[in-house]
């Protein structure tokens, strides 16, 4: 269930830097435990991160790296910075939301 989590930000993310004709180097997760522990963990890539692929892969490393089995998620978010452009523009990214059931909400 969480890699179908990671799986569907790296598309958001991948869906947002094809349309803006952007890459980035500096993949980071971030994991928000039901005990409220919250780990960041990133990884900064010698090469772009150019397609969906790259991206989940990457992804799914981060998680499993860093993953504390015996203790509930109730947050993921991943980001992409470190970006290159086509266009000279503002390298400021976006944050792109996960749309949960409605019964997952407290």
């Amino acid at each position: 269930e969480m890699e179908e989590k990671i799986e569907y930000l790296a598309e958001k993310i991948f869906s947002y830097i094809d349309k803006h004709k952007k890459s980035g180097r500096t993949l980071t997760l971030k994991i928000k435990y039901a005990n409220f522990e919250i780990a960041t963990r990133s990884k900064t890539n010698s090469t772009d991160l150019l397609t969906l692929d790259q991206i989940f892969v990457a992804a799914k490393k981060l998680l499993h790296d860093n993953m504390e089995d015996d203790i509930r998620v109730r947050l993921l978010g991943l980001s992409l910075s470190n970006f290159r452009s086509e266009e000279n523009d503002n390298p400021f990214g976006i944050q792109i939301k996960i749309p949960f059931p409605e019964e997952d909400l407290i």
